[in-house]
């Protein structure tokens, strides 16, 4: 949810409120001070989104040549193998759909980023150099990394989809006693518990060092009980009490240098915890002086219960039900929000990522690239729906460069002539059904991509390729991309997933061209979605569970003006070009 500016107040004001640890040392000492023959392991909760962050900063110019997943994998396989080396054990958070309060935060957040890759593509568009690149503009975020398949591997992994992630998250390390949480979230500076919190930001992968917050200093200094925690971070504002709504509160207070100390102050004075408020009259009441108006909608009300509800989860744990649904009990554990919110007919948000939506090229047309492919896999997500098929879903996506992110009602496409099974035999794992099944899993994957792409063909690719020339048929029958980009691709797809070349060791060029950094991200937001749809109709595979793209963007890079001149080789990949003769379609 996020208290704004927060993190910056602790690190500033507080004495002994942010100082710098070794993550090894810390290991170390806990074994020093637990007794006995057979010590628990330390536990530590790890935010794994807020692992992108210092992935990302460790190769930040790979970032703008769409990054490299070969790379990027080792880098954290080696530090998630330091961790586990020391004895510890990791529990790994993953976020899920946005909660339905914050989607007005979240469709302003994806619109300012939009401007700000409008205006790294433009800055590449004119030949702007690596130096200026990096230093004057935002960086790409890439959330392709191979992150869930390496916390598979080291240890317990869970996608928060009944509450936010940081709720789940810090509710888990309170129950379990866990030494540390890492991630990068000012909200773990509100909630109770006994462990530490680290800093993921200034995580230094090599050597194990970060920062650590202290949230007891952090409540001393304000002179607050964690019981009171709560009400300061809803009045604060965050991403479900608007911060709008209490900005001039905060005025009212004072200076907004002293925004945090004033708000404790208040609440000292009115000598109230945020367990006090369990009544709508009462948070009425207070909103009232809050806002400085007679009369309060009952919106902000219910907005205000819901901030304090969030924030009080290690105070007041909450029992979440299981459903009575047995498609959505399945759905809860299979890692894909994107089949539960279609299947919940709830807001599914898509964001844009890196394009340029002005009008050149593809990119004018690229909400509609995205929606072709929802449309279908939510066809088969809510094929079997009771009592009777919905017509449209919920979906909040930018169309064009004018319009803002918001929800659209787009028309469903089912399949027809096909046998859809059930979710939960989809998603089996039991050898037997998904044996059964394997002529109509491909059948409904193809049909996601194409009603052309047969699905004989698919089937022959390589599991490693399989994904990869989904996404280069779909792009070269919508006319996307060129031949030789697909080609390219495919090249690329095959030596990252077969090592044919030293990753590590490859230089980066001195300047980016215009076309390969648009059909990169075009690529790779395409590809998110070949992967959804091989996991929905129960094709990924158990044994390599990487939905990472093969790719690298830097190799991509290198080679692309010699195979725009034809200099290319494809005697590796010419069995698997199933998308060549879609060339010969247009006109």
């Amino acid at each position: 949810m996020g208290v704004r500016h927060l993190d910056t107040f602790i690190r500033e004001n507080v004495p002994g409120g942010y100082f710098r640890v070794n993550i090894e040392a810390e290991i170390r000492k806990y074994f020093e001070t637990v007794r006995g023959p057979n010590p628990p392991p330390p536990i530590i909760v790890i935010d794994l989104i807020a692992l992108f962050v210092p992935l990302s900063q460790h190769d930040k110019k790979g970032l703008l040549f769409g990054g490299r997943f070969n790379l990027a994998y080792a880098v954290m396989d080696e530090f998630l193998a330091k961790l586990k080396s020391l004895g510890a054990r990791l529990e790994f958070f993953y976020d899920g759909p946005a909660q339905d309060a914050k989607s007005a935060t979240w469709c302003e957040r994806q619109d300012y980023r939009y401007t700000k890759m409008v205006e790294l593509v433009a800055a590449v568009d004119r030949g702007a150099d690596m130096d200026t690149l990096l230093n004057q503009y935002a960086m790409p975020l890439n959330f392709r990394y191979p992150l869930r398949c390496i916390a598979k591997k080291y240890g317990e992994y869970r996608v928060a989809i009944a509450q936010e992630c940081d709720q789940e998250l810090a509710t888990y390390a309170t129950n379990v006693n866990a030494l540390a949480i890492i991630s990068d979230d000012s909200d773990f500076l509100i909630y109770k518990g006994t462990w530490k919190y680290w800093s993921s930001r200034q995580l230094e992968l090599s050597t194990l060092f970060t920062m650590e917050y202290n949230r007891d200093a952090l409540v001393g200094h304000l002179g607050l009980r964690y019981e009171q925690m709560p009400l300061f971070a809803t009045l604060c504002g965050n991403d479900i009490m608007p911060y709008d709504v209490v900005k001039a509160f905060h005025y009212r207070l004072g200076q907004n240098r002293d925004k945090f100390p004033n708000i404790a102050r208040f609440i000292r004075i009115v000598e109230e915890d945020s367990l006090s408020f369990a009544s709508d009259s009462a948070i009425s009441i207070l909103l009232k002086e809050i806002t400085n108006q007679h009369t309060v909608d009952n919106d902000l009300v219910q907005r205000f219960k819901l901030s304090l509800d969030n924030y009080s989860v290690n105070i007041r744990p909450r029992n979440i039900n299981p459903s009575k649904d047995p498609v959505l009990n399945v759905l809860i554990e299979h890692d894909s929000p994107f089949t539960y919110l279609i299947w919940q007919k709830k807001q599914l948000d898509v964001s844009i990522g890196v394009v340029d939506m002005r009008g050149r090229e593809f990119e004018h047309d690229f909400g509609r690239l995205q929606i072709s492919l929802i449309v279908r896999m939510a066809g088969i997500i809510l094929f079997h729906s009771k009592p009777v098929r919905p017509t449209h879903c919920p979906v909040i996506i930018k169309l064009d460069h004018q319009s803002s992110h918001r929800e659209h009602r787009l028309l469903i496409l089912y399949p027809k002539d096909l046998e859809v099974p059930t979710l939960p035999a989809l998603m089996s794992k039991d050898p037997v059904i998904h044996e059964d099944l394997q002529t109509i899993k491909f059948q409904l994957l193809s049909w996601i991509a194409s009603d052309s792409l047969k699905p004989d063909e698919l089937r022959k690719i390589p599991q490693q390729l399989r994904m990869t020339v989904f996404t280069l048929y779909y792009l070269v029958e919508q006319r996307a991309i060129e031949l030789f980009e697909a080609d390219l691709f495919l090249q690329v797809a095959y030596d990252v997933a077969y090592e044919t070349y030293d990753f590590r060791s490859l230089q980066y060029p001195r300047t980016i061209g215009s076309r390969p950094f648009r059909v990169v991200f075009l690529y790779q937001k395409i590809y998110s979605f070949a992967a959804k749809a091989v996991r929905l109709v129960g094709l990924d595979d158990a044994d390599n569970p990487r939905d990472d793209p093969p790719f690298d963007g830097v190799l991509f890079h290198k080679r692309y003006n010699d195979w725009k001149r034809g200099c290319c080789g494809l005697e590796h990949t010419k069995e698997w070009r199933i998308y060549e003769g879609l060339t010969a379609k247009k006109p």
